[in-house]
């Protein structure tokens, strides 16, 4: 049991880090879009980057910010539980 609690602490450090260094990748809201798409704040219909924004770097930096996020509260929530037993 203290070899599960020992690779869980540290799959959870490993993804504590890679969250931090992924939130750091992303772009903050509405950086740049503007000069590089041609929008505008009041027409954000046009443009490249509004019909390509599922498959933007953003996009996947998001994804795979919110996944590793998920999967943190998951394991934290299992290493509450086996240090309470």
């Amino acid at each position: 049991m203290e070899i599960i609690r020992y690779i869980l602490l540290g799959i959870d450090g490993i993804l504590c880090l890679v969250i931090i260094a992924l939130m750091l990748l992303q772009a903050g809201k509405g950086a740049g879009s503007s000069i590089m798409g041609g929008e505008s704040s009041s027409d954000s219909s046009e443009g490249y980057l509004s019909h390509n924004k599922d498959r933007s770097r953003d996009a996947r930096l998001r994804r795979a910010t919110l996944t590793c996020g998920i999967l943190f509260m998951i394991i934290t929530y299992v290493l509450g539980l086996l240090y309470i037993v």
